[in-house]
């Protein structure tokens, strides 16, 4: 792959893109075997007609297994990007391969042959069988090289007036009026006029307020909290919270400071320390904030992605933050860094949400609303239960309903 070049999508979307598109062209196959079975039939082809229905049998097996959750079927490792996605390639390649067969042989271009239909069937099943799963090391992979990327292209940009200002440190002091005309670029010890103070100060507030008002309940691993020990503090520049994970470290830090970078590469090397330093079963935030993003710096953190760290920034003259939306905790985060004083729905009044649109729910449908893990579900799903709010009507599949008793306070 080339050293400055990256797909433009990430190896999660790659994939999750791919399963749906794999799902909807099997799906369409198999209405075209039905079509395929009914034209051997006619033709009186007995044998033929039979291994095709087998074959559309091991179609609806094979749709059964892409569920759109299991991403892959090997545990195979990545060396490289090229090697995950020249497989994903090759998986969509064989299946275009296997839909241009059947529509051969429904047009009459191409006898109706059991034995090839197999062998292309079989040539996707081993496809899917080698493709290589989305895991931490291969997003980190991606990270790093789209990191190295945006720092190398940013270099590669560099106004060259900068490198003579860097050089003249080291000479005798200039007149006056030739130092004037060097660039000044904008750093993170500035002062700040009153304007951006206040408005940097309501921003703070707004996160300080959010700190005391909310808790997560959801951990980076989808785990639901019900008794978390969480504390945040404030200051003139910055905003701190942190959720305890036991007494020898914290689960979740968020961090939102005054950082107006300019330097793409500093920028990216700041952060790259910042996620250096989060420990093995810690995950963190940070919030960078500034009067306004350059365009290369807000793109660069919109496509950035590391397994223990979500990058945000926010620009006071902004209503929102941006942020890696692909990124489910990230999503999960942004509450906690937007700069909108409500919109946070807990997990009870979303449980009470969900049950106003049907009859019932289980630990299942809760998981895909909330992004807690099914455990996790389940965890919440008892909690209300042992406090009335919801009534188990599953007879044993652990389907709950609101309880006729319950009053919402």
């Amino acid at each position: 792959m080339d050293d400055l070049e990256l797909p433009e999508k990430s190896p999660d979307r790659t994939q999750t893109e791919n399963n749906q598109r794999i799902k909807e062209v099997l799906g369409e196959n198999r209405q075209a075997f039905e079509m395929l079975i009914e034209k051997s039939h006619r033709d009186g082809n007995v044998q033929a007609t039979a291994d095709i229905r087998a074959l559309r049998n091991r179609i609806v097996d094979l749709l059964k297994r892409i569920d759109g959750k299991t991403t892959a079927f090997s545990g195979k490792t990545a060396s490289s990007l090229d090697e995950f996605y020249d497989a994903e390639q090759q998986l969509i390649a064989k299946s275009d391969s296997f839909s241009e067969m059947i529509s051969q042989m429904l047009d009459g271009e191409m006898n109706i042959e059991a034995f090839k239909l197999t062998m292309s069937l079989e040539s996707i099943e081993r496809a899917i069988k080698a493709r290589i799963p989305v895991d931490p090391v291969l997003m980190g992979k991606y990270s790093a090289n789209r990191q190295r990327i945006a720092a190398e292209k940013a270099a590669s940009s560099e106004p060259e007036v900068i490198e003579e200002s860097l050089a003249i440190k080291d000479e005798p002091e200039q007149p006056e009026e030739y130092s004037v005309q060097q660039p000044v670029r904008e750093t993170v010890e500035e002062k700040l006029d009153t304007e951006t103070l206040s408005v940097l100060y309501n921003y703070l507030n707004i996160l300080e307020r959010k700190y005391g008002d909310f808790v997560p309940e959801v951990s980076p691993s989808g785990d639901y909290l019900s008794s978390p020990k969480w504390k945040y503090s404030t200051d003139q520049r910055s905003a701190h919270a942190e959720l305890k994970g036991g007494i020898f470290g914290s689960l979740l830090v968020l961090d939102a400071r005054w950082n107006p970078e300019t330097d793409l590469r500093k920028l990216v090397e700041k952060v790259q320390g910042i996620a250096r330093a989060a420990g093995n079963n810690e995950y963190r935030g940070i919030c960078f904030i500034a009067n306004s993003w350059d365009d290369d710096i807000s793109e660069w953190a919109e496509s950035y992605t590391h397994p223990r760290l979500s990058l945000f920034l926010y620009s006071l003259g902004s209503d929102g933050v941006i942020y890696n939306s692909e990124n489910t905790y990230s999503r999960y985060l942004q509450f906690w860094y937007s700069p909108l004083a409500s919109g946070k729905v807990r997990l009870k009044d979303l449980v009470l949400d969900l049950l106003q649109e049907r009859v019932n729910i289980d630990a299942s449908d809760l998981a895909s609303e909330t992004g807690l893990n099914k455990k996790g579900a389940q965890k919440l799903l008892d909690k209300l239960e042992k406090k009335e709010m919801l009534v188990d009507i599953g007879f044993g599949s652990s389907k709950y309903a609101l309880s006729n008793t319950f009053k919402d306070n």
